[in-house]
């Protein structure tokens, strides 16, 4: 009786390891598909964006590895105010920011932002079409999970370890035919 409960119990954590090594592919494809068809350098879907906060520039409010959640729909010129966090890209680059001031140049409407680690605003002005999105809400440490998942290093070890879970499933299959094949010749 107790052979049995560890084997089942072991059957529990080998599916359980699949089914996390199959979550993990699937974000892992969506993430590369994600930034390859689109070119971002950062992972988006229906207006939400994830990103990983890469420095200590916004450190009291957002630190290094943070995981930072963006909404795309809410950075228009009528949301946007002093005081929030916002997400640009400007020469390829992604910057988090936050807003300290808002002028109206000829019309157009500009955005100086401020890193809350800096003494001195942004050099250069934000313009709307540069704006990512606007911070909604930022996890600790799990922007690391997100460049992890990320990586083509972990894409190539989980589709490594999902051949080897299938190669395995394959042997065992085999065995067990195999020993059916050999009892049933027994008894015969």
């Amino acid at each position: 009786m107790k052979k049995r409960k560890n084997i089942s119990f072991r059957n529990i954590v080998l599916k359980i390891l699949y089914i996390i090594i199959v979550i993990c592919i699937l974000c892992n494809v969506l993430f590369l598909i994600n930034t390859t068809i689109s070119k971002k350098e950062y992972f988006s879907l229906f207006g939400i964006s994830l990103l990983s906060m890469e420095n200590d520039s916004m450190k009291s409010k957002i630190t290094k590895n943070d995981l930072v959640i963006a909404n795309e729909n809410g950075a228009t010129e009528k949301e946007l105010q002093i005081g929030d966090i916002i997400i640009y890209s400007r020469n390829s680059q992604i910057k988090i920011r936050e807003i300290i001031n808002i002028k109206n140049i000829d019309g157009k409407i500009q955005y100086i932002t401020k890193a809350t680690n800096n003494y001195n605003p942004d050099n250069e002005p934000v313009r709307i079409g540069q704006i990512i999105g606007k911070v909604q809400s930022n996890i600790p440490f799990l922007g690391l999970i997100l460049k992890i998942l990320g990586s083509k290093i972990t894409t190539g070890l989980f589709v490594i370890l999902l051949i080897a879970r299938f190669v395995y499933n394959r042997y065992t299959y085999k065995m067990r035919v195999n020993r059916k094949k050999k009892k049933m010749k027994a008894n015969i």
